[in-house]
């Protein structure tokens, strides 16, 4: 992910959570929720303080660093209340900023939305004949055909969804809605339905496991679908993955 693209990430969930919120009130959210997505802690602090430097937003409250303890209960029996408990590690995080947005909020998110348009609108078209186009060669493409057959590079099939049931319908969404977040609530409005599955299980049933979930779904996580499609070269790269290994069934 691009850094323009974390910005308009951040700017999105700021967006996404004011829905629910009066537009005068400060706003929190959970900084956890970002970091899935391949977002660092490091990059949003630095995202936030050049987003407030663009008197975009008003930070409040930055976030504070909590420290969690994970304990060792040991065998304990069934009734005894008192657990011996021996700390085995200590991880700690960011939880939250709480912001508000300023005047200027619209008009950076306008002008952040418009660089990446241009940025996508500059490219040449691709040549599909190929597999060439302007940022690199095409490695791996998945397709979805109307006997709802996921193919990887025309040949290999992943999955077939049954017709008209969540996999499916799910599936419809993203194929033609690649290279986007697409949060939990945003796909249940479009196919007309609560998902009744776990994202990450959705996902794997949808034939994305091992390495071929990490390079087309590696930005997913509980809250959102996150489609890459089609794979280039530099991809790969960015991943660590000199090629994918398909598991057998």
């Amino acid at each position: 992910m691009k850094n323009i693209e974390k910005i308009l990430w951040i700017l999105d969930e700021i967006v996404d959570i004011y829905e629910l919120e009066p537009e005068d009130r400060p706003i929190c959210f959970d900084l956890q929720k970002l970091l899935p997505v391949g977002i660092g802690e490091e990059d949003v602090v630095k995202i936030m303080e050049k987003i407030e430097k663009e008197e975009a937003i008003r930070i409040i409250r930055k976030p504070e660093k909590i420290t969690m303890c994970v304990l060792n209960l040991g065998e304990q029996p069934k009734y005894n209340i008192s657990i011996s408990k021996e700390i085995v590690s200590e991880k700690s995080y960011l939880d939250y900023y709480e912001v508000e947005k300023s005047v200027k909020f619209n008009e950076y998110y306008k002008e952040i939305k418009d660089k990446i348009s241009f940025l996508k609108d500059k490219s040449p078209p691709s040549n599909t004949d190929n597999f060439k186009n302007s940022v690199g060669d095409i490695i791996y493409e998945i397709t979805y055909n109307e006997n709802r057959e996921i193919i990887l590079n025309g040949t290999f099939l992943l999955a077939q969804p049954n017709c008209d049931e969540e996999n499916d319908l799910v599936f419809r969404h993203l194929i033609n809605n690649p290279n986007k977040p697409i949060k939990k609530h945003e796909i249940e409005k479009e196919i007309g339905r609560k998902l009744i599955k776990k994202i990450p299980k959705i996902i794997n049933n949808l034939g994305f496991s091992g390495d071929l979930r990490k390079v087309f779904f590696g930005s997913s996580n509980q809250y959102q679908f996150y489609f890459r499609n089609p794979i280039r070269k530099e991809d790969l790269d960015n991943l660590g993955i000199d090629r994918i290994r398909i598991k057998r069934k």
